[in-house]
């Protein structure tokens, strides 16, 4: 339950503004399918950022805060804050 730093480069990303609670996922540390970490940034989150986290974060190396969970056994960590992905 404790709060990680994890710095890695964000090979892209999507925002689904048409499915269910209209999601961003940016692929941290590979490519999809297989990044190995889903930074996941809902509507309401996505509503605080100043840059779509998609474009702006693509091909940057970053660091993210927050509390790693699983989805379908991939491990993903929920931003509900901009400063919690900070641009190197």
């Amino acid at each position: 339950g404790d709060s990680v730093t994890v710095c890695t480069k964000i090979y892209g990303g999507i925002f689904l503004d048409r499915s269910k609670g209209a999601p961003t996922f940016l692929n941290a540390g590979g490519n999809y399918p297989d990044a190995p970490l889903t930074i996941v940034i809902w509507a309401d989150a996505r509503e605080k950022f100043s840059e779509k986290p998609e474009v702006f974060y693509k091909d940057k190396n970053v660091c993210i805060t927050g509390k790693i969970s699983l989805y379908k056994d991939k491990p993903q960590i929920v931003v509900y804050f901009e400063k919690q992905i900070v641009a190197k």
